[in-house]
């Protein structure tokens, strides 16, 4: 049976607490490993294991836990000085909720659980790998590392102000993201990442895996930086701007949208590895510059809102969504863009039959598709839009090659021209207002139609099969 309770006649200065009774400033009671009600003292170490029997505040300036500490019930630290939780918390019954409210730093060294919420107010260290499972973990200042691995395994967990030394950061939840987050190894984000404040993450070799997508249309997103060899993977995106840095990784988008809304400048790509844009839409409304990636993979539409498309070595992936290059991009502003140049190199497009690819610029001042290198395709390939096409490397086609009018627009259907030698690799078509063949046409035995609206010298075109035009 628990003493009475009974008034202090004065405070303390420094406690050690092994299993001996005592009562708090405030007449609450501890009893062996039994801690219920209020504890005021100015330093505090506990050294013999805690259960709380209920709820339970401790106030002071230093608090130690040397111990385990267990028991459905909240406990709240409210301390001028730091927060040291030295053994698992919650491990045999979870607690209910935990609040560190120190002006000093909390430093934790093992496992805490709780049924609901975890709420760290100030700065935090960790001394171990360490796993908070909670409904909600929230840290308001910085937590720092010493090497050690940090687990999250909440409904919803909040990294107010960034993370620096941690090796490996798992986040089992949605999470609520701000400044740099910095580890050694990989970082994992299994729901939903939500920006409050422009957010920075780099994981040297580890891998960064944003899986449940990011989403906040008015911060910055950075991502890797010149140390960076981690992959990158984002399952859809919704930023004001992304910045990528340069370091020799791979960035993978693989969502239902990516968007960022920031048209000063454009988003560049200026990592070494490979891009992957996979997705519905991939929209960088003021332009996309991925000249300094190795190559570019793309599934879907990669639109802009009427600034450039360049890009290096592309190569389009088969997938359920329509692919096109769109400089005219309209949902958000609800009007129509006059759209902009879209620059390729080297260009590869093997779909599965009835795929097709769309290439679309202005319907103002005229625009150009240009590709600088070779142009590889087995599929029928749309352009539209007031301006040209100009391939000036060889070319390897089946399929088709279609200039037209952009839709609902009239006189917009630009002009092509093929600077190097044109080959055909299967039955080819070629539809517009009119084709340029600088070095002929070498159909290889292959079925050819043509279909121009201005005439055409046919005595370029060499070893055709079956002619129609």
């Amino acid at each position: 049976m628990k003493n009475p309770k009974k008034s202090l006649s004065r405070s303390f200065s420094s406690l050690l607490f092994c299993k001996t009774a005592l009562l708090g400033s405030k007449g609450s009671l501890l009893h062996g490993n039994d801690f219920d009600g209020s504890i005021d003292a100015f330093d505090q170490t506990y050294t013999d294991a805690i259960t709380l029997s209920g709820d339970s505040l401790v106030n002071g300036s230093n608090v130690t836990f040397d111990t385990t500490i267990d028991g459905a019930y909240n406990l709240t630290t409210n301390l001028t000085g730091s927060s040291n939780f030295n053994g698992t918390v919650g491990g045999t019954t979870p607690l209910t909720n935990l609040s560190v409210t120190s002006s000093g730093n909390t430093t934790l060294g093992a496992n805490v659980t709780t049924t609901g919420s975890q709420t760290y107010n100030n700065f935090t260290s960790l001394t171990g790998d360490i796993t908070l499972s909670g409904s909600d973990v929230s840290f308001a200042q910085s937590v720092v590392g010493f090497g050690t691995n940090l687990t999250l395994n909440s409904t919803n967990s909040e990294l107010s102000a960034g993370v620096s030394n941690v090796a490996n950061l798992t986040v089992s939840g949605n999470s609520t993201l701000n400044g740099t987050i910095a580890t050694s190894g990989n970082q994992s984000y299994g729901g939903q990442a939500k920006l409050v404040g422009n957010t920075t993450l780099t994981s040297g070799a580890g891998a960064i895996n944003l899986s449940g997508g990011v989403n906040n249309g008015s911060v910055t997103l950075s991502v890797g930086d010149a140390n960076q060899t981690g992959s990158v993977f984002i399952g859809g995106m919704q930023v004001r701007h992304l910045e990528v840095g340069t370091g020799a990784f791979d960035i993978e988008m693989n969502g239902s949208m990516h968007l960022t809304t920031y048209q000063t400048a454009p988003t560049e790509f200026k990592n070494t590895g490979n891009l992957t844009l996979y997705g519905q839409g991939s929209s960088f409304f003021g332009g996309i510059d991925a000249t300094s990636t190795s190559h570019t993979y793309v599934a879907g539409c990669l639109a802009t809102f009427g600034q450039d498309i360049t890009l290096g070595d592309v190569t389009m992936l088969n997938s359920s969504f329509t692919n096109r290059f769109d400089t005219r991009w309209t949902q958000t502003f609800g009007a129509t863009a006059n759209g902009g140049n879209i620059t390729i190199n080297n260009f590869t497009s093997a779909l599965s039959p009835g795929k097709s690819v769309e290439f679309d610029i202005g319907n103002g001042t005229p625009n150009t598709v240009t590709f600088t290198g070779s142009v590889n395709s087995t599929d029928k390939m749309y352009f539209k839009g007031a301006g040209a096409v100009d391939v000036q490397g060889d070319a390897n086609l089946a399929g088709g090659v279609y200039a037209q009018n952009l839709a609902h627009e009239t006189n917009t259907t630009p002009s092509v021209d093929f600077n190097g030698n044109v080959t055909l690799t299967g039955a080819m078509e070629f539809e517009g207002n009119s084709v340029t063949f600088v070095n002929g046409v070498e159909a290889a035995g292959n079925d050819l139609t043509i279909n121009f609206t201005q005439a055409t010298t046919t005595d370029a075109f060499n070893n055709v099969g079956n002619f129609t035009s």
